[in-house]
């Protein structure tokens, strides 16, 4: 659907997405961010996931109920009132382009289990997030940027750092803790072991992973050693493998530790 400069267009219908990605384009002539089409979305969002295109503002008022994720390609999307983009699932995040821009008006118009993930291209199209009257003076606003080195160019590859950053996110939700620490602080008597994936990435787009071949091959690393190993460092800090080590402990096990300890040097 699309709206052009300089209308205003309410739907107060139930949108289903029918399980699939669908785009919402406001502002049908250019992609000139805040331009005067605005599009208010009060009824519910459901079964799929959205797009935003086009310069224009999409707003939502009231709670979405969809669950695979919001895409900002261009324009704003405003989240006010009780409005929300999509359910408070895990995987549910918000990621805006560098064309993009999202509007907050306070906390509850972000669930818990919600990443934002700003995409900059570089420093002249910036991707743009702002915080509303709900968020005070902003003094108790905090960035994570655990993952936004996992792409540098030239650090061997490893693949799009996102994924590895959901399965990280799965592990958290589960009550476990990632301990970063420096190297100075491992004991001189410490085992580090290196984890990560070898080859090329699209085939764990094709063959999807089980999820504890990494504590599978570590715990056959301490059989054929004799030790037991006490850390774990990424091998690259390149795409998903810069998150691999987080990833050790998300499968039962018979030690189930809940701690993995990181020299954060690696």
């Amino acid at each position: 659907m699309s709206c052009d400069d300089p209308h205003a267009v309410t739907f107060v219908n139930t949108l289903d997405l029918g399980g699939e990605q669908r785009y919402i384009r406001v502002d049908g002539s250019g992609s000139g961010t805040e331009r005067g089409a605005f599009v208010i979305v009060a009824g519910d969002i459901l079964n799929g996931s959205i797009v935003k295109r086009g310069g224009g503002a999409l707003i939502f008022e009231s709670p979405k109920s969809y669950e695979n994720g919001t895409l900002i390609n261009q324009g704003m999307l405003w989240l006010r009132g009780t409005g929300t983009a999509g359910a408070n699932v895990s995987g549910n995040d918000i990621q805006v382009g560098s064309d993009g821009y999202l509007r907050i008006e306070s906390p509850t118009n972000i669930g818990s289990r919600q990443m934002i993930i700003m995409q900059n291209t570089d420093v002249n199209t910036p991707a743009v997030i702002s915080f509303g009257a709900g968020y005070g003076t902003g003094a108790d606003i905090r960035f994570s940027s655990l993952t936004a080195t996992g792409g540098i160019l030239g650090t061997g590859g490893g693949g799009n750092p996102y994924l590895g950053k959901r399965e990280a996110r799965q592990l958290l939700d589960q009550g476990k803790t990632i301990e970063l620490i420096s190297a100075s602080d491992v004991p001189d008597d410490a085992l580090v072991a290196t984890v990560g994936s070898i080859g090329a990435p699209v085939v764990s787009n094709e063959r999807l992973k089980q999820g504890d071949e990494f504590l599978v091959s570590l715990r056959a690393l301490e059989t054929h050693l004799g030790r037991t190993i006490t850390h774990v460092t990424c091998a690259e800090i390149g795409g998903s493998n810069s998150m691999s080590p987080c990833l050790l402990y998300t499968y039962p096990n018979p030690r189930d530790r809940t701690r993995v300890r990181m020299p954060s040097s690696a």
